[in-house]
């Protein structure tokens, strides 16, 4: 048996934009998983400047101590979350939103 007929233009039309819609998806997948990684270290590097300024808040009231000078209590700390008014809950439950809640 020989080679098969070739393709039809519609065949090799088919062809051409499955190869198209192929390279896009790349590109799509490889923007979204750098998208992601760029997310992760922007987060790890805000946590890490929020650490490192608790750690001189902390290392600046000692050596005031230190030297003499009175220092005022820290400030309360919150818990991790949305502050009041900006949870994201059903109206009435305490959430705020963009709808205002209540």
């Amino acid at each position: 048996l020989g080679p098969g007929p070739p393709p039809s233009p519609w065949q090799r039309i088919l062809q051409s934009i499955s190869g198209v819609v192929s390279f896009a998806g790349k590109i799509a997948w490889l923007v979204d998983e750098n998208s992601q990684a760029l997310h992760f270290f922007m987060n790890a590097l805000l946590q890490l400047l929020d650490r490192a300024g608790v750690l001189y808040g902390e290392l600046a009231r000692f050596v005031l101590r230190l030297l003499g000078y009175k220092v005022p209590d820290r400030p309360k700390q919150f818990p991790p979350g949305p502050g009041p008014g900006m949870g994201m809950g059903p109206p009435g439950m305490g959430g705020g939103g963009m709808m205002g809640g209540g």
